[in-house]
């Protein structure tokens, strides 16, 4: 659809110019904390990265109603998304609990480990990292993490106006003997409760995501020009 301008209303996070620019992930790649999201909202593609948009989200939603373009954000490396969407629309939520599972050297530079000077190479049985909120995860792990960012969005989208929000809570193991990124997801609701676990192995040109997460940006382009979308 065509954005301000008569702009179009798709760019791909993996062009050049896009503004995923096929770096890897993290706030820093789809939307700078602070930054002007207007420009994002009406060029209908933020990227990868979900990280950015949790800085301040009444900004770029206002900004996402008032511009002639969309904003699509991908599900990444998570399943169930649906089911969620389907659940906070009850107004009714009552947990959101992310765990998520990496070998240690995925987690290498991030300013939480750098903090703590966390020796990764020395850590020989699972470990518990962090435990927190979405946003304390993306500021902690910023190129770990946008799972949790994409459930807090999901959640925060799809829920009634004037409802309160149910935070993620998210855990985050080192567990040396992985060979794939994984993510256990439990949501409790007034309708149900939802299960679903991911395993995917990571990207062979960033270590730091998934490949899972390169394919559903590539999907969500390809689902944004098909007549029929299946799913909700």
């Amino acid at each position: 659809l065509p954005g301000r301008g008569g702009r179009s209303g798709v760019t791909s996070p993996c062009s050049p110019s896009g503004p995923g620019n096929g770096k890897g992930s993290g706030p820093g790649r789809g939307l700078r904390p602070g930054s002007d999201p207007s420009g994002i909202v009406s060029s209908g593609f933020p990227g990868p990265s979900t990280g950015g948009l949790l800085t301040n989200p009444r900004v770029w939603q206002r900004a996402a109603r008032r511009s002639r373009g969309r904003l699509l954000v991908p599900s990444g490396a998570v399943s169930g998304l649906d089911g969620l969407k389907a659940m906070a629309s009850g107004g009714d939520l009552r947990r959101i609990q992310l765990t998520t599972r990496k070998p240690p050297q995925a987690f290498a530079g991030s300013p939480y480990i750098r903090a703590r000077r966390i020796r990764l190479d020395a850590i020989r049985a699972p470990r518990v990292l962090f435990e927190g909120s979405a946003r304390q995860a993306i500021k902690a792990f910023p190129q770990n993490v946008n799972v949790a960012a994409t459930l807090t969005l999901a959640g925060l989208t799809a829920a009634p106006r004037f409802k309160a929000v149910v935070p993620v809570s998210v855990r985050i193991i080192a567990d040396p003997a992985l060979r794939t990124n994984q993510h256990e997801i439990e949501i409790d609701g007034g309708c149900g409760r939802i299960r679903t676990t991911i395993e995917s192995r990571p990207s062979s040109t960033n270590p730091k995501t998934s490949e899972l997460a390169i394919r559903s940006a590539v999907a969500a382009l390809r689902q944004y020009f098909e007549p029929v979308r299946i799913g909700t």
